[in-house]
């Protein structure tokens, strides 16, 4: 399947399956590509956002997505616990004052 570059996301065997998330890709290509960076993306990013906001940030989900449409150029396709998300799509954050009191400590 070298080369192959599959336009309709939906007909492509290209897919990562991280946590909750399952990744389509347009190409083996941009799916190794996604594979072996996202670890480092996560760990760099997070650090970034730590030391810019002197706090402790779980942003992972977010900056799988970040980095998933950053490499993915051709569409998206992103199931989070089996349902689809849409490209523009909505993401909060939650306080956790159990485990922000823990790491005070």
């Amino acid at each position: 399947m070298a080369n192959i570059v599959f336009y309709e996301l939906n007909d492509s065997p290209f897919f990562l399956r991280i946590g909750d998330f399952v990744f389509t890709f347009s190409s083996q290509l941009y799916k190794t590509k996604f594979e072996n960076t996202y670890r480092d993306y996560i760990n760099k990013e997070t650090l970034k956002l730590n030391v810019k906001y002197n706090t402790c940030i779980y942003a992972d989900e977010m900056l799988l997505l970040d980095l998933y449409k950053k490499i993915e150029k051709r569409g998206f396709k992103v199931k989070y616990k089996s349902i689809e998300i849409e490209k523009d799509y909505y993401i909060d954050a939650v306080l956790n004052t159990e485990y922000s009191s823990k790491v005070k400590e």
